[in-house]
Parts: C-alpha cells; structure tokens; sequence
C-alpha cells in the first residue's frame, strides 16, 4: 500500500449509521443485501461518499471497507439468501466501491478498497465450535471472491479469537490475496476470547511467517486499548484503530436500547493523542456510534499530526 501523507482515513459505523441517520432496517445488522438492489446501494453510495470527499479535502488517504462484515454462508442462510445471492452481493459490494474510487482517488495509492469479512459467529463472543480447517474453508467463500474482485486486500473485521483470526489469514494465503487482521477487545484490552492482543499476533504471525500485512483494532474505546498500545509487538504491527463512539462494554452496547454516538470532539483529540505518541499508526477511523460528524472531526486533527 503506497501511504498518501502517511495518514489514512475510514468511514465510520456503517451499520449504526445506515439505521441511525438513513433509516435502513438491517436484520441481524447485515447491510449486504442493500448491495443487491438499486436502492440500497444508492443509500450505501450517499453513505460513502461524505467520507471520499472529506478525505479528498482534508488531503489524506482513505481506506474502505465493502458492505460485506455479515456476507458470508451461514449468515446469508440464516437471512434466506442463496450462495449465488451471496456471490453477486459479494461482486457488487467491490463494484460500488470502485466507482467511488474512480470518482475521487487521483494519486496512486491513496484510496484503498478492503474486502470485510467478519467472524463465523457473533462479533462480540468467541466461539469455539469450528476447528481451523472449517473456519478456513468457510471464510475461503468471500477471499476468494475479494480475489477475483481485484480488492487490494481482505480484511478480517472484528476478529475475537486467534483461531479464527488465523483461520482467515489462511484463507487469504490460499487465495493468493493480501490480508489484514483486525481484532476487538473488551475493556480490559484483551479478545474475547481472553486472549492477549499480544499473543493472539504471535500466533498468527509465527503460523504465518508474518503474513498478514499488518493489524488492527476496532470496535473498542481507546479507554479500552490505549495502555496495550506501549507493548513492543502491538506496536510495530498494529497500523490502524476504528474505534466506537462508546466506552461502554460490548455487553453493555447489546443490551442498549439507543445509540450512544459519544462525543466527537471529546474522541478526536484521544485518537490525535495517540497519532501524536505513536507515529507507526496510519489508519484512523469508527466504528460503532461513529458517522461523518466524528471522522470530520478525527480528519480535521489529523491534518495538524
């Protein structure tokens, strides 16, 4: 990836704020189906778009993720989409971003599309019911795809265990497609699993021989990881960090009932902090509760690194 200005930019919660600000109804939070219908994916592009042009004003490189954490086999059965609606949301997904980045990427390098690809299972709990040879064959559907699809990598979004993260990254390998890892944590900085941040690249990287391009986290505060961030592993292999809008738990999160979108201004200067005191970390956007309004604000702070 040629790094523009050294700084990229993401987009933000995709799913809080396609029900949140567009009034989209997204079952079991899954947005791949709007990839499969003219209106949907007009909602998704004007989802889109802001983020292309802010970063495109504000000078950095952007980072796009495809509508696809949830479009994966067993979610699209569960949702009663076939495989083959699954391939073709899969296929549009890219197209949409592609367009987009013909629309606004003007330097090489600059505007980047990522295959998601989120967990078997729930985000938020690691299960231990496939082994690493089934999570691979299943995630091997959508990598296979992203390859196919001319992405510039895949990446394993909200990844909670090291077994599933590593289930991925072989997925990719077999594929012959780049791979990115991005793991969530509790509040206390470890997975879900219980795992380490840690540990959980150690094993990957040393089953991998370093084969992922690098890590991330997403899906936490920076309350929750900030102290990990300091650890010599973390932090020359974690280059970016979607964070909520929340410090609340992820048990807390399920069991709310509104949307905590935090406070933009208050979590731009914790994430200019952390720019500021660890110069390796490039990527910088939300996750969870996170729209325009805190990543133009995490932008404009970007712009004084």
């Amino acid at each position: 990836m040629v790094q523009y200005n050294n700084l990229y930019i993401t987009d933000g919660g995709i799913e809080t704020s396609l029900i949140a600000d567009f009034g989209a109804s997204l079952n079991d939070f899954a947005c791949f189906p709007l990839t499969m219908n003219d209106e949907g994916r007009v909602m998704l592009k004007d989802y889109f778009e802001p983020y292309c042009k802010l970063a495109k004003q504000k000078q950095l490189g952007i980072v796009l993720e495809t509508a696809t954490w949830r479009a994966s086999p067993d979610w699209a059965k569960k949702l009663g989409y076939s495989i083959s609606d699954l391939a073709y949301s899969n296929v549009k997904a890219v197209e949409l971003l592609r367009d987009l980045k013909a629309k606004y990427a003007f330097l090489e390098g600059e505007f980047v599309i990522s295959g998601c690809i989120g967990p078997r299972g729930d985000g938020y709990i690691a299960e231990e019911r496939y082994s690493l040879q089934e999570l691979t064959e299943y995630h091997s559907f959508q990598t296979t795809i992203f390859k196919l699809a001319g992405t510039d990598y895949v990446s394993g979004i909200t990844m909670n265990s090291s077994t599933e993260a590593l289930a991925l990254a072989y997925a990719a390998l077999n594929s012959k497609i780049d791979c990115v890892i991005s793991f969530t944590v509790e509040t206390d900085g470890n997975l879900p699993s219980g795992e380490s941040v840690e540990s959980a690249i150690n094993r990957i990287d040393q089953e991998t021989f370093h084969f992922p391009k690098y890590y991330m986290l997403n899906c936490a505060h920076p309350t929750h990881f900030n102290h990990i961030l300091s650890n010599k592993t973390v932090l020359s292999r974690i280059k970016g960090l979607r964070v909520n809008a929340s410090k609340c738990s992820h048990e807390e999160l399920d069991n709310s009932t509104e949307l905590d979108t935090g406070c933009p201004e208050e979590l731009s200067n914790e994430l200019f902090s952390i720019a500021q005191s660890f110069k390796n970390l490039s990527i910088f956007g939300g996750c969870c509760g996170t729209n325009i309004l805190h990543l133009t604000k995490i932008a404009e702070k970007l712009g004084q690194n």
